[in-house]
């Protein structure tokens, strides 16, 4: 379950951009998908319905043995901590996160219901297929202060992603993120090697790694949980 947790974070209180080929009715509602078995949105809700409890209802078609079948699922929509607009929840489709649930072609109806209304506060129509978040790279492991490695939990991965590109980040560990070094891209390869320039001797550097579908529109995931050390080389 560490995970789909993750995942959960990492979409709990972000709007997402959604694919051209997705529809929308009733304001920001977006939705991605590891494109495996779980499904995550986020709802903008302008203000609106604010004393009403939500609900997020997925809907979608599969089929078995030349048949039909209509799939469901859904979610209570969680408030934001740091966003009191934003609402948001995820599901793992059947229940087990490691059934590859969703293919190409299958397209996913998501609709917001509030209180004991009939009527969607919002809905949208997308294709886990187009709109692809992975689950984060695990941390990343450090060997002679230099070479960096890093992998992904395969049981996650659907079997639809197997092009995939990454981007590690490192910086002093007293500087802010936003001075790291961003080191891109690397296309299936998981590791990388630092150039000793960029180090310093004896300092403590932290370490990120993300990843993003190659070939499958999406975006890229959250990144990895930091890996910190201290350089036996450099300047």
């Amino acid at each position: 379950m560490a995970g789909f947790n993750l995942l959960i974070l990492s979409i709990s209180f972000c709007v997402f951009q959604s694919a051209a080929q997705s529809h929308q009715e009733g304001g920001s509602l977006k939705c991605v998908s590891d494109y495996k078995s779980t499904l995550s949105c986020a709802w903008n809700t302008t203000g609106k319905l604010r004393e009403s409890s939500c609900r997020l209802h997925f809907t979608w078609t599969v089929s078995r043995r030349q048949k039909k079948l209509q799939r469901s699922e859904t979610c209570e929509l969680q408030d934001s901590p740091s966003d009191p607009l934003m609402q948001s929840c995820s599901v793992i489709a059947g229940g087990n996160q490691k059934w590859q649930t969703f293919t190409s072609i299958t397209v996913i109806t998501s609709r917001v219901k509030c209180g004991n209304s009939s009527q969607d506060a919002a809905n949208i129509t997308f294709k886990p297929s187009e709109n692809v978040k992975m689950h984060p790279p695990f941390a990343p492991s450090i060997v002679d202060s230099t070479n960096i490695t890093w992998s992904l939990n395969q049981s996650l991965i659907s079997v639809y992603l197997q092009e995939r590109v990454f981007q590690i980040r490192f910086k002093r560990k007293e500087k802010s993120w936003e001075d790291a070094r961003v080191i891109s891209e690397f296309r299936g390869q998981e590791w990388t090697r630092l150039n000793e320039k960029w180090l310093e001797q004896d300092a403590v550097y932290e370490t990120q790694v993300r990843v993003k579908p190659r070939v499958h529109a999406g975006e890229w995931s959250e990144w990895s949980p930091v890996t910190e050390w201290r350089s036996q080389v450099g300047n």
